[in-house]
Protein backbone atom coordinates (compact mmCIF):
# COMPACT_ATOMS: atom_id res chain seq x y z
CA UNK A 1 0.00 0.00 0.00
CA UNK A 2 1.18 3.53 -0.81
CA UNK A 3 -0.63 6.55 0.53
CA UNK A 4 -0.19 10.08 1.77
CA UNK A 5 -2.38 12.84 3.14
CA UNK A 6 -2.07 16.43 1.92
CA UNK A 7 1.09 15.69 -0.03
CA UNK A 8 2.89 18.48 -1.87
CA UNK A 9 5.35 18.54 -4.74
CA UNK A 10 8.62 19.49 -2.99
CA UNK A 11 9.89 21.74 -5.80
CA UNK A 12 6.70 23.37 -7.06
CA UNK A 13 5.62 24.02 -3.47
CA UNK A 14 8.72 26.20 -3.01
CA UNK A 15 8.71 28.08 -6.32
CA UNK A 16 4.94 28.48 -6.72
CA UNK A 17 3.89 32.14 -6.56
CA UNK A 18 0.45 31.15 -5.26
CA UNK A 19 -0.58 28.73 -2.52
CA UNK A 20 0.17 25.16 -3.57
CA UNK A 21 -2.90 22.94 -3.22
CA UNK A 22 -2.00 19.64 -1.50
CA UNK A 23 -3.67 16.37 -2.47
CA UNK A 24 -4.09 12.85 -1.16
CA UNK A 25 -3.15 9.48 -2.62
CA UNK A 26 -4.25 5.97 -1.71
CA UNK A 27 -3.10 2.98 -3.75
CA UNK A 28 -3.27 -0.70 -2.85
CA UNK A 29 -3.66 -4.09 -4.54
CA UNK A 30 -7.44 -3.69 -4.62
CA UNK A 31 -7.16 -0.21 -6.17
CA UNK A 32 -3.98 -0.05 -8.23
CA UNK A 33 -5.07 1.60 -11.48
CA UNK A 34 -6.08 5.27 -11.45
CA UNK A 35 -7.44 7.12 -14.49
CA UNK A 36 -7.00 10.90 -14.19
CA UNK A 37 -9.04 13.26 -16.36
CA UNK A 38 -9.51 17.01 -16.52
CA UNK A 39 -8.59 20.09 -18.52
CA UNK A 40 -5.04 21.03 -19.46
CA UNK A 41 -3.24 22.85 -16.61
CA UNK A 42 -5.68 21.44 -14.06
CA UNK A 43 -2.95 19.52 -12.21
CA UNK A 44 -2.84 16.02 -13.71
CA UNK A 45 0.82 15.87 -14.71
CA UNK A 46 1.96 17.64 -11.53
CA UNK A 47 0.10 15.02 -9.49
CA UNK A 48 1.80 12.16 -11.35
CA UNK A 49 5.24 13.71 -10.92
CA UNK A 50 4.52 14.46 -7.27
CA UNK A 51 3.69 10.84 -6.53
CA UNK A 52 6.86 9.62 -8.25
CA UNK A 53 9.09 12.17 -6.48
CA UNK A 54 7.60 11.41 -3.06
CA UNK A 55 8.08 7.68 -3.68
CA UNK A 56 11.78 8.25 -4.42
CA UNK A 57 12.21 10.57 -1.44
CA UNK A 58 10.58 8.02 0.87
CA UNK A 59 12.89 5.24 -0.29
CA UNK A 60 15.88 7.54 0.31
CA UNK A 61 14.73 7.99 3.88
CA UNK A 62 14.05 11.66 3.23
CA UNK A 63 11.49 13.97 4.78
CA UNK A 64 8.15 13.78 2.93
CA UNK A 65 6.16 17.04 2.51
CA UNK A 66 2.84 15.62 3.70
CA UNK A 67 0.80 15.34 6.90
CA UNK A 68 1.14 11.55 6.69
CA UNK A 69 2.88 9.21 4.26
CA UNK A 70 3.36 5.47 3.91
CA UNK A 71 5.02 3.89 0.87
CA UNK A 72 5.71 0.30 -0.08
CA UNK A 73 9.15 -0.34 -1.54
CA UNK A 74 9.17 -0.10 -5.34
CA UNK A 75 11.97 -1.77 -7.29
CA UNK A 76 11.18 0.24 -10.41
CA UNK A 77 9.39 3.43 -11.42
CA UNK A 78 8.44 3.89 -15.05
CA UNK A 79 6.99 7.04 -16.57
CA UNK A 80 5.75 8.16 -19.93
CA UNK A 81 5.02 11.89 -19.94
CA UNK A 82 3.59 13.58 -23.02
CA UNK A 83 5.20 16.64 -24.60
CA UNK A 84 4.39 19.16 -27.31
CA UNK A 85 6.31 17.07 -29.84
CA UNK A 86 4.01 14.09 -29.42
CA UNK A 87 0.81 15.69 -28.21
CA UNK A 88 -1.26 13.39 -30.42
CA UNK A 89 -0.64 10.62 -27.88
CA UNK A 90 -2.81 12.61 -25.49
CA UNK A 91 -1.86 10.83 -22.28
CA UNK A 92 0.76 10.50 -19.55
CA UNK A 93 1.42 7.42 -17.46
CA UNK A 94 3.20 6.63 -14.20
CA UNK A 95 3.93 3.03 -13.18
CA UNK A 96 5.56 1.80 -9.99
CA UNK A 97 5.63 -1.90 -9.10
CA UNK A 98 2.08 -2.90 -9.90
CA UNK A 99 0.50 0.55 -9.55
CA UNK A 100 -0.59 2.48 -12.64
CA UNK A 101 -1.75 6.09 -12.88
CA UNK A 102 -2.91 7.21 -16.30
CA UNK A 103 -3.60 10.85 -17.15
CA UNK A 104 -5.68 11.23 -20.28
CA UNK A 105 -8.14 13.26 -22.33
CA UNK A 106 -9.59 10.06 -23.78
CA UNK A 107 -12.73 9.88 -21.68
CA UNK A 108 -13.48 6.40 -23.02
CA UNK A 109 -10.82 5.09 -20.63
CA UNK A 110 -12.98 6.09 -17.67
CA UNK A 111 -15.29 3.19 -18.57
CA UNK A 112 -12.58 0.76 -17.42
CA UNK A 113 -13.81 1.31 -13.86
CA UNK A 114 -17.12 -0.35 -14.74
CA UNK A 115 -15.30 -3.44 -16.00
CA UNK A 116 -12.35 -3.85 -13.64
CA UNK A 117 -12.82 -3.53 -9.85
CA UNK A 118 -9.24 -2.31 -9.32
CA UNK A 119 -9.71 0.78 -11.53
CA UNK A 120 -10.74 4.13 -10.03
CA UNK A 121 -11.53 7.43 -11.74
CA UNK A 122 -10.40 10.82 -10.46
CA UNK A 123 -10.36 14.27 -11.97
CA UNK A 124 -9.19 17.80 -11.25
CA UNK A 125 -12.20 20.07 -11.23
CA UNK A 126 -12.24 23.33 -13.17
CA UNK A 127 -14.81 26.03 -12.38
CA UNK A 128 -15.91 28.25 -15.25
CA UNK A 129 -16.57 31.77 -14.00
CA UNK A 130 -18.44 34.50 -15.85
CA UNK A 131 -17.83 38.09 -14.80
CA UNK A 132 -19.61 40.99 -16.52
CA UNK A 133 -16.48 43.14 -16.47
CA UNK A 134 -13.82 40.48 -17.05
CA UNK A 135 -15.76 38.05 -19.25
CA UNK A 136 -15.26 34.32 -18.79
CA UNK A 137 -12.38 32.68 -16.97
CA UNK A 138 -11.27 29.31 -15.66
CA UNK A 139 -10.67 28.69 -11.99
CA UNK A 140 -8.29 25.74 -11.68
CA UNK A 141 -9.05 24.32 -8.23
CA UNK A 142 -6.17 21.77 -8.44
CA UNK A 143 -8.19 19.59 -6.07
CA UNK A 144 -8.24 15.86 -6.76
CA UNK A 145 -11.90 14.80 -6.94
CA UNK A 146 -13.40 11.28 -7.17
CA UNK A 147 -15.07 10.30 -10.42
CA UNK A 148 -14.40 11.10 -14.08
CA UNK A 149 -14.40 14.62 -15.48
CA UNK A 150 -17.85 15.31 -16.87
CA UNK A 151 -16.85 18.26 -19.06
CA UNK A 152 -15.75 16.76 -22.38
CA UNK A 153 -15.23 19.79 -24.60
CA UNK A 154 -13.41 22.53 -22.72
CA UNK A 155 -12.89 24.82 -25.72
CA UNK A 156 -16.57 24.88 -26.61
CA UNK A 157 -17.48 25.41 -22.95
CA UNK A 158 -15.26 28.48 -22.74
CA UNK A 159 -16.62 29.82 -26.02
CA UNK A 160 -20.16 29.27 -24.76
CA UNK A 161 -19.68 31.45 -21.69
CA UNK A 162 -17.60 34.08 -23.46
CA UNK A 163 -18.56 36.91 -25.80
CA UNK A 164 -18.03 34.65 -28.80
CA UNK A 165 -20.99 34.94 -31.20
CA UNK A 166 -23.43 32.10 -30.60
CA UNK A 167 -23.44 31.31 -34.32
CA UNK A 168 -19.75 30.40 -34.04
CA UNK A 169 -20.40 28.21 -31.01
CA UNK A 170 -23.26 26.49 -32.83
CA UNK A 171 -21.01 25.84 -35.83
CA UNK A 172 -18.36 24.36 -33.53
CA UNK A 173 -20.91 22.04 -31.96
CA UNK A 174 -22.14 20.97 -35.39
CA UNK A 175 -18.61 20.20 -36.55
CA UNK A 176 -17.99 18.23 -33.39
CA UNK A 177 -21.08 16.10 -33.98
CA UNK A 178 -20.13 15.78 -37.62
CA UNK A 179 -17.03 13.84 -36.65
CA UNK A 180 -14.54 15.68 -38.85
CA UNK A 181 -14.64 12.99 -41.52
CA UNK A 182 -12.16 13.39 -44.38
CA UNK A 183 -14.85 13.43 -47.04
CA UNK A 184 -16.48 16.39 -45.31
CA UNK A 185 -13.37 18.59 -45.01
CA UNK A 186 -14.55 20.91 -47.78
CA UNK A 187 -17.67 21.72 -45.76
CA UNK A 188 -15.53 22.35 -42.69
CA UNK A 189 -13.20 24.71 -44.53
CA UNK A 190 -16.10 26.63 -46.06
CA UNK A 191 -17.70 26.97 -42.62
CA UNK A 192 -14.43 28.30 -41.22
CA UNK A 193 -14.24 30.88 -43.98
CA UNK A 194 -17.79 32.02 -43.22
CA UNK A 195 -16.90 32.37 -39.54
CA UNK A 196 -13.85 34.47 -40.41
CA UNK A 197 -16.12 36.85 -42.28
CA UNK A 198 -18.49 37.04 -39.30
CA UNK A 199 -15.59 37.93 -37.01
CA UNK A 200 -14.07 40.31 -39.59
CA UNK A 201 -10.78 38.38 -39.52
Amino acid sequence: MSCYKNGRHPVIDKICTTTFIPNNAFLCEEMNFIVLTGANMSGKSTYLKQLAVLQIMAQMGSYIPAEFASFRIADQILTRMGSNSDIEKNYSTFYATGVVLCSTHFTQLTHLASVYPNVENYHFKVDYVVDESMGCSCNFTHVLTPGPCKEKYYGIKIAEISTMPQSIVSDAKSLLMFGLKKQDMNLIFSTCEENKEKLNL
